[in-house]
């Protein structure tokens, strides 16, 4: 699998751990709920004040999970810090927990079926993930996270609802509403990840080290801002050099490129560029990868070629003279070169067979994490190490700060600057030897 199937997998660990997240929300979230209403199951109470009961007792613990997945979305991504917007969504996920519980108790109560008790928790879902989705001014995320979150919601309820059924315990049903929070929780944060990592169609993968290495942004909108401040959209608050506002990833004429202050965009620093799939953009010491759901080489990419006008008599052409040939100036070598293989660049180790590299254009990620291109299995080889930027007769190698090294015939290479390779150098990665070939 290469890098950038794993980064757009809807299963990962980042799903597991916004699951996770989830959970304590919704734990946190039961606690809450057995403040503000704790005797919510216990008397006869007459229909209205039972469906406002309901519906406050959904509003303390939408407000509560919202701003839990809330936190940790801001962790996971490349938001800056992760408390931002927590304040102003404390009203609206109060607001949109409290019309899913009123919705919810209505239609169980009228319908009285155990599956319609799902339609108060799937709105709830729809209001956390559109809710993050609006706070961040994205319409796109906001559509993602509702489908998600009404996903999750909906299978957390009729969950919630089947414990609360089989479950029975002295406390007035509080252990069944525990475990049956923890899954919506976890159900609802779940969902709306898997559709957001299933949806998306182009984003950015950070690869240097540090508190943002690993970390992904999603883009959505026609313009990503970047910069220093909380007014961007990537907020980078530990490049102290940089403004509030730096420049933006701009999507125009159906392609991604950069545009603001300098930043090297694959080695070279450039104020307005192009990026074609897994292009590097390094902005001081944060170094990103963009990525696209295309699987087409940047050589695909171009447009395909046309030959020129007349290359080629039609069938309705009168025959071309002999005299108006071209005459071949250059010997015609006899050998069937159409048909032979082109050479590829290898990485070649003494006890191990050689590592051959994808043909060119293209690039390759090494480290020991198993979603880079060329996963190198030693423990002294950085998660994310080095960067290879493979062309058809040049070879550069990239360390993306690693914590042991790269070394080229000895010389350890500056983090996030390439150097060129020929045959025959010697390459070291941590503990790990290679020599340059080309076969």
């Amino acid at each position: 699998m290469t890098k950038s199937d794993a980064s757009s997998s809807p299963f990962s660990m980042s799903s597991a751990l916004a699951a996770l997240a989830g959970a304590v929300g919704g734990f946190a979230g039961f606690l809450v709920g057995e403040i503000v209403s704790p005797n919510n199951y216990e008397i006869e109470e007459s229909l209205v004040s039972l469906i406002s009961g309901s519906a406050m007792w959904a509003a303390a613990i939408g407000a509560v999970l919202g701003l839990v997945i809330l936190a940790f979305d801001n962790w996971q991504s490349l938001r800056g810090r992760w408390n931002r917007d927590l304040l102003i969504a404390v009203p609206l996920f109060l607001a949109l927990g409290f019309v899913g519980g009123a919705a919810g108790q209505i239609s169980f109560l009228f319908i009285q079926n155990s599956l319609t008790r799902g339609i108060g928790w799937a709105l709830m879902g729809i209001g956390i993930g559109a809710g993050i989705g609006l706070l961040r001014r994205d319409a796109v995320q906001a559509q993602r996270g509702a489908l998600g979150g009404a996903i999750g919601g909906f299978l957390g309820g009729f969950i919630f609802d089947a414990l609360a059924l089989v479950i029975s315990d002295a406390g007035g049903g509080a252990f069944s509403r525990a475990v049956g929070l923890i899954i919506t929780g976890a159900m609802i944060a779940l969902l709306m990840r898997v559709v957001q990592d299933a949806l998306k169609s182009a984003w950015l993968l950070c690869t240097s080290s540090g508190p943002y290495e690993g970390k992904e942004y999603p883009l959505n909108t026609t313009r990503v801002t970047v910069g220093a401040g909380e007014s961007s959209d990537i907020a980078l608050f530990r490049e102290e050099w940089m403004p509030p506002q730096f420049g933006a990833f701009v999507f125009q004429n159906e392609q991604w490129c950069w545009q603001g202050g300098e930043a090297k965009i694959n080695g070279v620093p450039q104020t307005d560029a192009p990026l074609l799939p897994g292009s590097t953009i390094e902005f001081g010491r944060t170094a990103f990868r963009f990525q696209t759901r295309s699987t087409n080489s940047p050589a695909e990419m171009r447009a395909p070629y046309q030959s020129p006008p007349n290359a080629f008599p039609s069938p309705s052409s009168p025959p071309m003279p002999l005299s108006s040939l071209p005459v071949a100036t250059t010997p015609v070598s006899s050998a069937p070169t159409a048909l032979l293989a082109p050479a590829v660049w290898t990485l070649e180790k003494t006890d191990a067979a050689p590592l051959r590299l994808p043909p060119a254009p293209a690039q390759a990620q090494l480290g020991r994490a198993s979603d880079n291109d060329i996963v190198i299995g030693d423990d002294s080889v950085s998660s994310r190490h080095a960067l290879l930027d493979i062309g058809g007769s040049t070879l550069s190698l990239t360390d993306l700060g690693s914590t042991n090294g790269t070394f080229v015939n000895g010389t350890r290479l500056a983090p996030n600057a390439a150097t060129p390779l020929q045959v025959g150098d010697k390459v070291k990665l941590g503990r790990q030897e290679y020599s340059v070939g080309r076969s």
